[in-house]
């Protein structure tokens, strides 16, 4: 997958999760976006301006802001991560409706004080949004690896039985090798100013049977060593065919590796996905 298409489907991931939350928002009752983010920010450890930036601004939130608002907006655990598999396109024709029809603003009930009544909650009957757990359980999961876990993996098949794993929609391509990996903290060597830039806690997604090209990314190590390492691929022909590469980091102060003999080298998959940490 070329550096665009990566970019281009983190920024759809990212545009998923924008639109779920607003839809989880709205299905909740809150008609505005500032009544939403200060009930947010009395409620759970984010402020409202971090609320309001994760619905309008250019960041999203982690994985453990989003649990906490899939509890506060109470739609299934998963959903505003993944949802079910509806496009991104759908999302938004479905939010068009949700606000057309959520437009009007709840009328103040007897003896509700301005406080509450801030909140503007709408009525149930205003908007038919319904949320099932069993529509929203996504039709494929893969496990999340460490370092030490990959190479069993990807031998065998089989992953340990309290292995973490990560649900993906169902649009999402998954073969028998596919897995998911964490970049460890501390390492920064796929951390760029400029350009792509991988971060420390940011959630690759790796699938071992595809095919590596000159500038898409891999998992890879050296036989017998213990660490995997993430780079850039940089060669004349694709990886399966190569005999000599460099493996490039991303951050200037890493030095390329020049690669005279592939099969002194474990291949641990190609990069098809990621999950950035914010």
């Amino acid at each position: 997958m070329a550096e665009d298409d990566l970019r281009a489907q983190n920024e759809e991931l990212r545009k998923g999760i924008k639109l779920r939350l607003r839809l989880a928002r709205f299905r909740a009752g809150f008609a505005t976006l500032t009544a939403a983010a200060k009930e947010v920010d009395r409620r759970l450890p984010i402020t409202a301006r971090t609320y309001l930036d994760y619905e309008n601004g250019p960041n999203v939130p982690g994985t453990a802001q989003i649990h906490q608002l899939e509890r506060f907006f109470k739609v299934p655990h998963g959903w505003i991560a993944v949802g079910d598999g509806k496009a991104n396109a759908e999302l938004e024709a479905i939010l068009k409706e949700v606000q057309a029809a959520g437009g009007r603003k709840a009328k103040r009930k007897p003896g509700q004080d301005a406080e509450k009544q801030s909140v503007n909650q709408l009525t149930a009957n205003v908007l038919q949004l319904d949320i099932k757990s069993s529509q929203f359980v996504p039709s494929g999961r893969i496990p999340v690896l460490l370092g030490g876990e990959i190479a069993s993996f990807l031998a065998s098949g089989e992953v340990a039985i309290d292995a973490k794993w990560l649900t993906v929609p169902d649009t999402f391509p998954i073969g028998p090798k596919t897995y998911a990996h964490v970049i460890p903290d501390g390492d920064t060597s796929m951390v760029s100013k400029e350009g792509r830039t991988f971060a420390p806690g940011d959630q690759l997604i790796f699938d071992a049977e595809i095919e590596v090209e000159h500038g898409s990314y891999l998992l890879i190590r050296h036989k017998g060593d213990e660490h995997w390492l993430f780079r850039r691929y940089e060669g004349g022909a694709p990886f399966f065919h190569a005999s000599e590469f460099v493996l490039a980091a991303l951050n200037p102060a890493g030095s390329p590796i020049r690669v005279t003999d592939r099969d002194a080298w474990e291949y641990g998959g190609r990069l098809i996905g990621r999950l950035e940490r914010f």
